[in-house]
């Protein structure tokens, strides 16, 4: 695992911080109430659907997005949303 985080470029580390920092965020201001979580999931999917469109399609054709990228696209959403809503 540590050769994995090594390896990883500078934007790919800003974004393990981010979640990093976003468990860390969780784990001492966990809100257990459901609507929160639902709300959060659904703007998670409607704005990671904005998002995929807008970053799978332009005027050159088809852009192949792989499974991490897709889901970072919806996870970074619910991250915002969540925290936002405490």
């Amino acid at each position: 695992m540590l050769r994995y985080f090594s390896r990883l470029n500078r934007a790919r580390k800003v974004l393990w911080s981010y979640l990093l920092w976003w468990i860390h965020t969780i784990a001492h201001h966990f809100e257990p109430r459901p609507r929160l979580w639902l709300t959060s999931l659904g703007l998670s999917g409607i704005i990671g659907l904005a998002l995929l469109l807008s970053t799978r399609t332009s005027t050159a054709g088809t852009t192949r997005l792989d499974r991490w990228q897709i889901f970072r696209l919806f996870l970074m959403p619910f991250c915002v949303s969540s925290f936002a809503a405490w």
